[in-house]
Protein backbone atom coordinates (compact mmCIF):
# COMPACT_ATOMS: atom_id res chain seq x y z
CA UNK A 1 0.00 0.00 0.00
CA UNK A 2 1.68 3.15 -1.25
CA UNK A 3 0.94 6.80 -0.81
CA UNK A 4 -2.12 7.79 -2.85
CA UNK A 5 -1.13 11.21 -4.18
CA UNK A 6 -4.31 11.52 -6.25
CA UNK A 7 -6.41 11.42 -3.10
CA UNK A 8 -4.87 14.56 -1.65
CA UNK A 9 -4.50 16.40 -4.94
CA UNK A 10 -8.24 16.62 -5.69
CA UNK A 11 -11.04 18.67 -4.17
CA UNK A 12 -11.91 18.76 -1.26
CA UNK A 13 -8.58 17.53 0.14
CA UNK A 14 -6.40 19.85 -1.95
CA UNK A 15 -7.76 22.78 0.09
CA UNK A 16 -5.84 21.35 3.04
CA UNK A 17 -2.56 21.62 1.10
CA UNK A 18 -3.21 25.28 0.29
CA UNK A 19 -4.01 26.07 3.91
CA UNK A 20 -0.83 24.27 5.03
CA UNK A 21 1.18 26.47 2.67
CA UNK A 22 -0.50 29.53 4.22
CA UNK A 23 0.33 28.29 7.72
CA UNK A 24 4.00 27.89 6.76
CA UNK A 25 4.01 31.50 5.50
CA UNK A 26 2.47 32.62 8.82
CA UNK A 27 5.14 30.75 10.77
CA UNK A 28 7.98 32.26 8.74
CA UNK A 29 6.59 35.80 8.87
CA UNK A 30 5.98 35.70 12.64
CA UNK A 31 9.40 34.12 13.11
CA UNK A 32 11.06 36.93 11.19
CA UNK A 33 9.66 39.60 13.53
CA UNK A 34 12.28 40.76 16.01
CA UNK A 35 9.64 41.95 18.52
CA UNK A 36 7.10 39.40 19.77
CA UNK A 37 4.33 41.32 21.60
CA UNK A 38 1.57 39.79 23.67
CA UNK A 39 -0.74 37.57 21.67
CA UNK A 40 2.01 36.27 19.43
CA UNK A 41 2.14 33.07 21.48
CA UNK A 42 -1.47 32.38 20.52
CA UNK A 43 -0.63 32.83 16.84
CA UNK A 44 2.39 30.54 17.21
CA UNK A 45 0.44 27.82 19.01
CA UNK A 46 -2.42 27.88 16.49
CA UNK A 47 -0.07 27.85 13.50
CA UNK A 48 2.10 25.02 14.85
CA UNK A 49 -0.91 22.92 15.88
CA UNK A 50 -2.56 23.54 12.49
CA UNK A 51 0.61 22.53 10.67
CA UNK A 52 1.06 19.40 12.78
CA UNK A 53 -2.55 18.28 12.57
CA UNK A 54 -2.71 19.12 8.86
CA UNK A 55 0.36 17.01 8.10
CA UNK A 56 -1.10 14.11 10.10
CA UNK A 57 -4.36 14.43 8.15
CA UNK A 58 -2.51 14.48 4.81
CA UNK A 59 -0.57 11.35 5.79
CA UNK A 60 -3.77 9.59 6.91
CA UNK A 61 -5.48 10.54 3.65
CA UNK A 62 -2.51 9.57 1.50
CA UNK A 63 -2.13 6.18 3.15
CA UNK A 64 -5.94 5.76 3.13
CA UNK A 65 -6.01 5.01 6.85
CA UNK A 66 -8.98 7.34 7.35
CA UNK A 67 -11.34 4.80 5.77
CA UNK A 68 -10.21 2.14 8.24
CA UNK A 69 -10.31 4.32 11.36
CA UNK A 70 -13.49 6.24 10.50
CA UNK A 71 -16.06 4.19 8.57
CA UNK A 72 -17.67 6.41 5.90
CA UNK A 73 -21.22 5.33 6.76
CA UNK A 74 -20.97 5.90 10.52
CA UNK A 75 -22.20 9.03 12.25
CA UNK A 76 -18.71 10.13 13.28
CA UNK A 77 -17.00 9.86 9.92
CA UNK A 78 -13.90 11.49 8.47
CA UNK A 79 -16.05 14.23 6.93
CA UNK A 80 -17.47 15.18 10.34
CA UNK A 81 -13.97 15.21 11.86
CA UNK A 82 -12.81 17.48 9.03
CA UNK A 83 -15.75 19.82 9.75
CA UNK A 84 -14.94 20.04 13.45
CA UNK A 85 -11.23 20.65 12.86
CA UNK A 86 -11.92 23.20 10.12
CA UNK A 87 -14.42 25.14 12.23
CA UNK A 88 -11.90 25.31 15.09
CA UNK A 89 -9.06 26.55 12.89
CA UNK A 90 -11.30 28.95 10.95
CA UNK A 91 -12.27 30.66 14.21
CA UNK A 92 -8.79 30.69 15.72
CA UNK A 93 -7.11 31.98 12.57
CA UNK A 94 -9.78 34.68 12.37
CA UNK A 95 -8.81 35.72 15.91
CA UNK A 96 -5.17 35.72 14.79
CA UNK A 97 -5.98 38.44 12.25
CA UNK A 98 -6.74 40.91 15.03
CA UNK A 99 -3.74 39.81 17.05
CA UNK A 100 -1.52 40.42 14.01
CA UNK A 101 -3.08 43.85 13.47
CA UNK A 102 -2.47 44.71 17.12
CA UNK A 103 1.10 43.40 17.01
CA UNK A 104 1.85 45.55 13.95
CA UNK A 105 1.49 48.62 16.20
CA UNK A 106 4.66 47.54 18.07
CA UNK A 107 6.83 47.51 14.96
CA UNK A 108 7.51 44.78 12.41
CA UNK A 109 4.62 46.05 10.31
CA UNK A 110 5.53 43.96 7.28
CA UNK A 111 5.88 40.66 9.16
CA UNK A 112 2.61 41.00 11.03
CA UNK A 113 0.75 42.35 7.98
CA UNK A 114 1.81 39.32 5.95
CA UNK A 115 0.85 37.04 8.86
CA UNK A 116 -2.53 38.77 9.15
CA UNK A 117 -3.25 38.49 5.43
CA UNK A 118 -2.35 34.82 5.39
CA UNK A 119 -4.37 34.26 8.57
CA UNK A 120 -7.36 35.62 6.65
CA UNK A 121 -6.59 33.33 3.71
CA UNK A 122 -6.15 30.27 5.95
CA UNK A 123 -9.31 31.12 7.90
CA UNK A 124 -11.24 31.41 4.63
CA UNK A 125 -9.86 28.12 3.35
CA UNK A 126 -10.91 26.39 6.56
CA UNK A 127 -14.39 27.92 6.28
CA UNK A 128 -14.59 26.67 2.68
CA UNK A 129 -13.37 23.25 3.83
CA UNK A 130 -16.11 23.21 6.48
CA UNK A 131 -18.77 23.83 3.84
CA UNK A 132 -17.38 21.15 1.51
CA UNK A 133 -17.06 18.44 4.14
CA UNK A 134 -20.35 19.47 5.74
CA UNK A 135 -22.11 18.84 2.43
CA UNK A 136 -20.32 15.51 2.06
CA UNK A 137 -21.23 14.43 5.60
CA UNK A 138 -24.87 15.48 5.20
CA UNK A 139 -25.15 13.73 1.85
CA UNK A 140 -23.71 10.48 3.22
CA UNK A 141 -26.04 10.63 6.23
CA UNK A 142 -29.05 11.23 3.99
CA UNK A 143 -28.33 9.12 0.91
CA UNK A 144 -25.43 6.86 1.78
CA UNK A 145 -22.58 5.94 -0.49
CA UNK A 146 -23.17 5.04 -4.13
CA UNK A 147 -23.23 1.50 -5.54
CA UNK A 148 -19.49 1.51 -6.14
CA UNK A 149 -18.71 2.80 -2.64
CA UNK A 150 -17.99 6.30 -3.87
CA UNK A 151 -19.77 9.46 -2.90
CA UNK A 152 -21.54 11.38 -5.64
CA UNK A 153 -22.19 14.91 -4.45
CA UNK A 154 -24.47 16.99 -6.62
CA UNK A 155 -25.15 14.30 -9.22
CA UNK A 156 -28.13 14.72 -11.53
CA UNK A 157 -30.95 12.21 -11.17
CA UNK A 158 -33.24 12.79 -14.20
CA UNK A 159 -36.07 11.12 -12.27
CA UNK A 160 -34.66 7.59 -12.33
CA UNK A 161 -34.18 5.93 -8.96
Amino acid sequence: MGFNLERISTVPNVVKLYSLFGVVVIIFSIGSAHVQPAGTGFIWSIAISNLTLGLVQVILLGLEIDVVVFPPRGFFSWALLECIVSIFFAITHFISIWLCASAANYGNVTAFTIAGIFSLIVSSSHAFNTVLFGRIWANVQQNGLGQDGLLSVGSTSYGAS
